[in-house]
């Protein structure tokens, strides 16, 4: 009488004898030729297989391996051209922004300039108005002055006529 392993694994082979499981876990590749050696032994003898047979399936699992190997790397690189592609935008980018800001950060400095020019133009015509304001006052005081002494001598000048003609 066979064991549960025994049926299970002769469950697997009747439902797809055609399918094979090797577990190939990590960089040994020994350990998964051996596995797949010993599984086509246990299927010799479960179907008793000639030792032709049993050299041919080997040598279709070791191709098949060798495809799957070949396969894997194929995908790899097509995804290190994926991300390469992605690294190459992302380098444009970083080169457009750094131009971005170089030439933003000339525009900044020139506005800098600027205001600062604007704040001492400030400073300055304040100064002029402040002074344009005390002209202006003075000015106004030397018109009220000359005013009152246009007015003083014509009234001066209306007493010495009033005094004479009378």
């Amino acid at each position: 009488m066979a064991t549960k392993q025994e049926q299970a694994l002769a469950n697997q082979d009747e439902a797809n004898p055609d399918q094979v499981g090797v577990d190939m876990g990590g960089p040994d590749r020994s350990d998964a030729y051996e596995k797949a050696v010993e599984y086509a032994e246990k299927r010799a003898r479960a179907e008793e297989l000639s030792d032709e047979q049993l050299k041919e399936f080997e040598k279709m699992v070791v191709m098949t391996e060798e495809t799957l190997n070949k396969q894997l790397t194929v995908d790899e690189i097509k995804i290190q051209e994926k991300r390469l592609k992605d690294l190459e935008d992302l380098k444009e980018l970083m080169i457009d922004l750094h131009g971005k800001v170089n030439s933003s950060s000339k525009n900044q400095d020139e506005i800098s300039k600027k205001c600062k020019e604007v704040i001492e133009l400030t400073y300055a015509s304040k100064q002029d108005l402040k002074s344009a304001y005390e002209y202006k006052r003075a000015l106004q005081r030397k018109k009220l002055s000359f005013g009152i002494g246009i007015l003083v001598g014509l009234i001066a000048a209306g007493l010495i006529i009033y005094f004479l003609v009378k």
